[in-house]
């Protein structure tokens, strides 16, 4: 049983039927010699171990470290191949597509942006910068000298017609009143007494011509003496000469009635300048004088002061500046004085209308009108100077403000307004790219594009002309075309060097706006509309040649 086992466990299942075809004798035999080998094997293996200096096990190296080196390796190489294949595989595809973009453009139509040439508006606004001043405005000055004793206004009040506002204490002044009234008085007298000695003279004249006339009867008679007669003749004719002078004598003191009478007149004038009146209704804007200070005629009209220089002076000294006492100014009705260009000086006519622009009063026009120009241009800067006048009923505009003032003018044919980067200066004058149908020859020459370039050439291509045009006036963004156009062309807006002559373009509307107006309008332009595609280029047709 014990056999029988060992060889089960010796012996494999497969080899077992081998086992059985032989002699029972040479099969124990051969398991024995097995048996006794494996003993041997086992004895020198120990009789090794038992030989060998014992040594301590070496330790094992981790496995989790071996397998992150392992993985770490791994990534690094991916990373590699990625970073290859993201920076190779990228650059080779836009190459390949720069090089394919290039040749497709080198063979293909240039796309251009266009535009629609129209018309400027019929209103054009010009804006000139003018500064806002009382239509009426008057210096109130001294004419009677001494202190001011009463002051009834200040700046900022409103005065009416002849109003009092300030009083000027000038005894000088009477007193030179009273002495003209004196020299009245004595002229007349001088007069009284020249009137009575010529009635004196007169009453001796005529007793004396009273005396001749009997003398000279007498004579003729022979009843007096001719040596009388003569005598009585000389006494009348001397007599005469004495009313002539006395006469002369009465005209004299009359005129010296009249000069002491004119110059008392005007002392009385002068004393009555010690009121200072309004002369018209208006705002006071300006005050330089106070209670106690001294004025004077002798300097003249040499402006008004600051009211913070005559109020240092007045609480400083007692005295004013020799300028005016009091500003008043009208600011129910203002005006501007502008300075127009000459090219816009034609243009502007009496009772135009102009609109005022207040940056304090943004959104809001005050209106006005154009009332006077000087009809003639400044020499140095070739201006126009133009009056403008704004009712102000509120007072809501300031004599002094900074403005700007819009004049409207009115066009019957407005020229055409194109985009000013459209214009292509040539030695030989100004042109614009004009969009028109191709002809036999530009169609043959696009079927050989089309065959060189793979691409099939669309039907809204259009060819480029050239048109010399006549520039107007020059807005910067925009540009005025005085003849060369009619108003239906499509322009190209900013031309290249691919456009030329004849050239063969793919049109695509512009982003920007057709053309910039040099100021907003409400009127509208005169130019034929034309048919557009899908794309807002003009369709085929839409700008033939037998159209211009």
């Amino acid at each position: 049983m014990d056999t029988t086992s060992q060889e089960q466990k010796l012996l494999p299942v497969e080899d077992e039927h081998k086992l059985l075809d032989r002699p029972a004798e040479e099969r124990l035999r051969e398991e024995l010699e097995d048996q006794k080998q494996e003993e041997q094997k086992q004895e020198e293996k120990k009789r090794a171990d038992s030989a060998k200096p014992k040594q301590q096990p070496a330790p094992e190296k981790p496995k989790a470290s071996r397998k992150w080196l392992v993985i770490v390796v791994i990534v690094a190489l991916v990373l590699a191949a990625l970073l290859f294949l993201l920076g190779y595989l990228p650059r080779e595809r836009r190459e390949q597509t720069t090089k394919n973009n290039a040749q497709r453009e080198a063979t293909a139509i240039p796309l251009v942006d266009v535009v629609q040439v129209k018309r400027s508006p019929d209103i054009t606004r010009l804006l000139l910068p003018g500064t806002i001043t009382p239509l009426i405005e008057a210096p109130l000055y001294a004419r009677a000298s001494g202190y001011i004793v009463k002051r009834y206004v200040d700046i900022g009040d409103r005065v009416r017609p002849n109003q009092l506002m300030a009083v000027i204490e000038a005894p000088d002044l009477d007193q030179q009143v009273a002495q003209g009234r004196a020299a009245l008085s004595q002229a007349r007298q001088q007069l009284g007494q020249a009137q009575a000695t010529l009635e004196q003279s007169e009453a001796q004249l005529a007793l004396a011509k009273v005396t001749w006339d009997r003398y000279a009867v007498l004579v003729t008679k022979g009843a007096v003496a001719r040596q009388d007669a003569d005598q009585q003749k000389a006494n009348y004719d001397s007599t005469g000469a004495v009313v002539d002078s006395n006469k002369a004598n009465v005209r004299a003191a009359q005129d010296n009635v009249q000069a002491a009478q004119a110059n008392l007149d005007r002392l009385i004038a002068l004393q009555s300048y010690k009121e200072i009146r309004a002369p018209f209704a208006g705002v006071v804007t300006a005050r330089n004088v106070d209670v106690g200070s001294y004025v004077s005629t002798a300097g003249g009209q040499s402006g008004a002061t600051t009211y913070a220089a005559a109020q240092s002076l007045g609480n400083s000294s007692g005295s004013t500046s020799n300028g005016a006492l009091f500003t008043v100014a009208d600011i129910s009705r203002l005006r501007i004085l502008l300075e127009v260009p000459q090219s816009d000086a034609p243009s502007v006519q009496v009772g135009q209308a102009a609109d005022l622009l207040v940056g304090e009063y943004r959104g809001r026009r005050f209106p006005g009108k154009i009332t006077r120009t000087s009809n003639s241009l400044d020499a140095t800067a070739r201006t126009l100077l133009t009056e403008v006048q704004v009712a102000n009923p509120k007072g809501e505009l300031l004599p002094g403000m900074y403005t700007n003032v819009q004049l409207s003018n009115t066009r019957s044919n407005p020229p055409l307004l194109i985009p000013g980067e459209a214009i292509i200066t040539r030695p030989s004058g100004t042109y614009v790219a004009v969009l028109r149908d191709p002809d036999q020859t530009r169609e043959q020459n696009a079927v050989q594009r089309e065959k060189e370039s793979g691409e099939k050439v669309r039907e809204e291509a259009k060819e480029i002309h050239l048109e010399k045009v006549e520039i107007g006036r020059d807005y910067g963004t925009a540009t005025e075309i005085l003849s060369g156009l009619q108003g239906w062309e499509y322009i190209v807006t900013n031309p290249s060097d691919e456009v030329y002559e004849g050239a063969l373009v793919m049109p695509t509307q512009a982003s920007g706006p057709q053309a910039a107006t040099p100021a907003s309008g409400n009127g509208s332009g005169n130019a034929a509309s034309a048919s557009t595609s899908a794309g807002g280029a003009p369709s085929k047709g839409g700008s033939g040649q037998s159209q211009r």
